[in-house]
């Protein structure tokens, strides 16, 4: 199993996007096509700078397999306690539980090689390189992710579960130790509990070939003091390690134990290096970090 978590979209992607979806940088995970770099020119006076332009060879060859079955769980929990009084409380408790079960008849698996050395090809090109940037300066935390690789279905069936579940339970004692001067553990409670579960399931079939699952690698903004730049920022893009998936998550693969994620630090904002040398959130990432750079003064 591929040590690269490949993460179910909320909407497939078509067929034609597969010749242009490596090597992009997506805001949203799970929706890629949503907002990415770089931008498609919506006029002929513009150059395009799609990755296959810059790079023709970047997609590789797929590997393929036939008659698959795959199924995705993902359970979220959640739980709430308040404590009014010594004498009355408030539980509340929810639980979503999303399934997928897809069934192909043909899977193709498509996966980037040296995603590092890619990355720092694109980002010599210059309008490439202004996209990413511009889309890290609007990021969440200044933070994206490079498609590295993604998962393709042709002639599929596709079943779709969700499941949600609120439990509430009340908790009031009645206070006769109080009055009576017994021991608080003889007081009398009262527990009503209250639950609700809502279920949707459906079914679909789709003939032509979607993109269904993508891989990611983290990009970062990099903010470096320099007294000669504009505001005395200068900025850069920071390749980082793979996407991690959470328990909340519907991916396929494998996590590996000894991957560095890149957005886990303690400080999850897009880092800050005020010296010469990088940032602790930014040395976690080792090496490879230290040549990933595209800068750009503001």
């Amino acid at each position: 199993m591929s040590r690269r978590r490949y993460f179910l979209l909320d909407e497939t992607c078509p067929a034609s996007e597969v010749q242009s979806m490596m090597g992009r940088v997506v805001k949203d995970i799970r929706l890629p096509l949503n907002r990415f770099a770089p931008v498609e020119p919506l006029d002929s006076a513009t150059t395009r700078h799609n990755t296959q332009d810059i790079l023709p060879s970047i997609l590789p060859e797929p590997s393929c397999s036939s008659t698959r079955k795959d199924v995705l769980e993902a359970v979220t929990e959640r739980g709430v306690n308040f404590a009014l009084t010594s004498f009355f409380g408030i539980d509340l408790a929810s639980s979503a539980t999303q399934k997928a079960e897809l069934e192909s008849m043909e899977v193709k698996q498509y996966s980037l090689k040296q995603p590092f050395q890619i990355f720092q090809h694109l980002m010599k090109d210059p309008n490439y390189g202004r996209d990413v940037l511009a889309l890290l300066n609007e990021s969440w935390r200044g933070k994206a992710f490079m498609v590295v690789g993604f998962l393709t279905t042709s002639g599929s069936v596709w079943k779709l579960d969700n499941r949600r579940s609120l439990t509430t339970a009340l908790t009031a004692n009645v206070p006769v130790s109080m009055f009576a001067g017994t021991p608080s553990a003889l007081d009398p409670a009262v527990s009503p509990r209250q639950s609700a579960t809502n279920s949707q399931s459906r079914t679909m079939s789709v003939a032509q070939e979607e993109i269904f699952a993508v891989a990611y690698n983290v990009v970062k903004l990099r903010r470096q003091f320099d007294g000669k730049a504009p505001r005395y920022v200068k900025k850069s893009a920071v390749f980082g390690g793979s996407r991690r998936a959470k328990s909340s998550e519907q991916a396929l693969g494998e996590d590996s134990d000894d991957e560095v994620e890149g957005d886990e630090s303690s400080s999850d904002d897009a880092s800050y290096d005020f010296g010469t040398g990088l940032s602790a959130g930014m040395r976690d990432l080792g090496t490879e970090e230290e040549g990933a750079h595209f800068e750009m003064t503001e």
